[in-house]
Order: C-alpha cells, then sequence, then structure tokens
C-alpha cells in the first residue's frame, strides 16, 4: 500500500444527530414563549381513545363513555344518539331521539336526552328507552328530577315534578317556570318565570312555602347555602331561604357569571372580577385584570382558583384576597389541564404540575372538556375526540 505522506488526512465523518429530541427542545421553547412551565413533551403519552367519526349535535364526556347526538341522513325529526366505550368493558351502543336543541345529561345511570321541550331517558348500560314525553311545553333538569310543563286547553298551564330514573309523577301544579333550581339539600325548589314571579316549594310535596316578585328575570339564578342569588342588568340581590326575605342588593354593571370562590361568589361583569360577601353582599375586592374564573379540583383543594384575562393570561387567584399565587401563561384552563395552541397543535400541560404531556393536531380552540383522565375537543368538521392524558 502507498501511503502519500504529503496529502491532509481525510475527515471523519460527523456523528449522527439524534433527530428525535428536535420535536421536544421545540416543544419546550414554545411552551416558554407561550409562558407557559417549562418542561420536555413525554411522547407517546398521549393517546386518542375515541372519536364520534363525524359531525355531532351535542356531546357529553363522561369518565367511562363519550355520548353524542348526530344527524341521521335523511331524517330531520331524529338524531342518533351514540355511546363510545372509553374503557375496557365500558358502554357501547346507539339509540335514538327527537331532533331539537339537543342537550345530554349523565344522571343516575341514565342518560337524559333533552330536545326542545321533548325527554328521552335512556339506560346508560344499553340505551334502552326507559321513558319519554314528547307533548311536554318545556322540560327543565333539577338535580335527579325534572319538572315536565304542559299547556292544557281545558285547565291551563301546568306543571308536573317528575322521577327521572322511572318517569314516575312525584306532584302535579299550575303554572310553566322558565327556570328551576334545587338547594343542596334537595329540599327545596325554586322556580321562576321571566316575568319575575318567584315561587319556593318544598320538593316532597310541591307546597308554596314562600312567593316573591323579582321585577323581570332577565339574568342568572344560583342556590349558595340558604342564599338564592339573582343577577339583573345592573343588580345583584340575595333572598333568604326558607322565606326568600330579601337580604341586600347591590349594583354590579351587567354581571356574566356568578359562581361560589373561597366561601365569598365570584362575579364577571363589564368591569371585570369581582368578589361578594354572599351574607352581606359587601365587595370585598374587584380587578379588571380577569375576565373569567373557575374552580377546577386541580387548585379546589387548595382553596384557590383560576382566572383568566382577556389577553388569554392565566394565574392562579387566592379568591378570599384576589391576588394572584402563581402565574400560569397564556393558554386555556379545561378541568385540571392546561391547553396552548400555536402553529396547529394544541399543547396539554397540567395545571398543577407544569408537565408537559404531550400536543395534539387540529383541534378547534374551543369547547374542550374533561373527565377522569380523559380529555375531549371539537375537531375538524364539527366532529368531537376524546383522548386518554396520564395523571
Amino acid at each position: 500500500m502507498l501511503i502519500d505522506l504529503d496529502a491532509p488526512p481525510a475527515r471523519r465523518p460527523p456523528p449522527p444527530v439524534d433527530r428525535r429530541w428536535f420535536g421536544a427542545v421545540a416543544a419546550a421553547v414554545l411552551l416558554l414563549m407561550l409562558g407557559g412551565a417549562a418542561g420536555v413533551p413525554e411522547p407517546g403519552k398521549v393517546r386518542q381513545v375515541a372519536s364520534s367519526g363525524g359531525a355531532v349535535v351535542a356531546s357529553l364526556l363522561t369518565e367511562s363513555a363519550l355520548y353524542t347526538a348526530q344527524a341521521v341522513t335523511g331524517e330531520n325529526a331524529v338524531v342518533e344518539i351514540w355511546a363510545r366505550s372509553l374503557t375496557e368493558g365500558g358502554e357501547s351502543w346507539s339509540a335514538r331521539a327527537p331532533n331539537g336543541e339537543v342537550t345530554l345529561r349523565s344522571i343516575g345511570g341514565t342518560l337524559v336526552v333533552v330536545s326542545d321541550a321533548a325527554i328521552t331517558v335512556l339506560d346508560a348500560r344499553d340505551g334502552r328507552v326507559r321513558w319519554s314525553e314528547r307533548s311536554a311545553f318545556s322540560a327543565i333538569v333539577v338535580g335527579e328530577r325534572v319538572l315536565l310543563s304542559y299547556d292544557d286547553v281545558e285547565w291551563g298551564a301546568k306543571t308536573t315534578f317528575t322521577d327521572l330514573a322511572s318517569g314516575r309523577k312525584l306532584w302535579s301544579v299550575e303554572g310553566q317556570p322558565d327556570v328551576a333550581f334545587l338547594d343542596e339539600s334537595g329540599r327545596y325548589l325554586v322556580a321562576a318565570d321571566y316575568g319575575g314571579h318567584t315561587v319556593l316549594r318544598d320538593t316532597a310535596s310541591g307546597r308554596i312555602l314562600a312567593t316573591r316578585e323579582l321585577d323581570v328575570l332577565d339574568g342568572m339564578v344560583m342556590i349558595i347555602g340558604d342564599r338564592v342569588l339573582v343577577s339583573r342588568a345592573a343588580r345583584l340581590l340575595a333572598l333568604r331561604l326558607p322565606d326568600l326575605e330579601r337580604l341586600w342588593e347591590v349594583t354590579t354593571p351587567f354581571p356574566e357569571t356568578m359562581q361560589p370562590c373561597g366561601g365569598l361568589l365570584c362575579v364577571t361583569d363589564s368591569r371585570g372580577l369581582a368578589a361578594f360577601d354572599p351574607a352581606t353582599g359587601d365587595e370585598r375586592w374587584r380587578t379588571a385584570v380577569w375576565t373569567s374564573y373557575h374552580q377546577p379540583a386541580a387548585v379546589r383543594a387548595d382553596g384557590q382558583g383560576v382566572a383568566v384575562g382577556a389577553d388569554g393570561r392565566a394565574v392562579v387567584l387566592d379568591p378570599v384576597t384576589g391576588r394572584t399565587v402563581r402565574e400560569l401563561g397564556r393558554g386555556r384552563p379545561v378541568g385540571d389541564l392546561m391547553l396552548r395552541f400555536a402553529d396547529g397543535q394544541m399543547w396539554i400541560t397540567g395545571l398543577r404540575s407544569g408537565r408537559v404531556m404531550g400536543s395534539v393536531p387540529g383541534v378547534i380552540p374551543f369547547g374542550c372538556t374533561t373527565a377522569g383522565r380523559f380529555l375531549g375537543c371539537p375537531v375538524a368538521a364539527g366532529a368531537f375526540t376524546v383522548w386518554e392524558t396520564p395523571r
């Protein structure tokens, strides 16, 4: 072999690059830019487990199944109700129900389908129809009961208080409420019409316990403890159970949402987020920074909640003081997850841990929901998809 001592030595080829790290590093950088917690995604941890396969009219995600209502080709009067199991041995079936403004609820081993005024109660195990009612004027679900209102030509308007599981009518009264709520004990039923006529009834007998005229009811009604809270165009009113006596009334500009928060009442309105003492109506604090508030289980145990601003920035909030406990960055809190959207991907992060679980493409950034370890979101063409996420 002849060796040329004057020639430069041959260069060694560069070591191979592990391109698997590029995606993980890029994801971490992206999340930092979005303001999220730093972390490298764990590949393969987010797994698709179900999909509607087509456009949905309504959807409901539980810890064991995805329920959807979907149009039936050539039949406008009905929708197909599908149950798709998410776990081994779970329920999978289909059934039909009347079409309309469909809502789905899972209550006591049943799937309740309300379509406009019609109600169909299906057994959640196999889709068997337990009972249905199609002649009602309206159907208002309260706890494990439903108020069915009718227009009777001879007797006028009436409402029946009906057991959801069996369809058994418990009692019947005159009138047609537009909204109704149960207190936490299930003993009291508050029902009101849009004219402001409000009635408190005993749920066992239907007997009237108290009445109150509230002018026009154009806002929200909520029961917290022994307080019935009513919001109207520029006011917030508290009534006492069980006599509906007026306790206090305060001015707040155009309330949009209200919910319990750490012993207080958190209200979002046209000026931001405020907290009121439900006993006195005193405003404890107010901020224009946050436009929404909720208390997911991930922080509720610590007596905290999550607030989001108009710019998409989210924080963990102390509802007692209104102070920020922890910055979460920009994103959309859903259950115990933080969802961030960029470049056609939805990045999934643990709300408490800040751990990045992975990403999925093609998700519509509105309408996501969680149930246990499952995350469900609308996707292209009106379909709905469910993923299993590590917890």
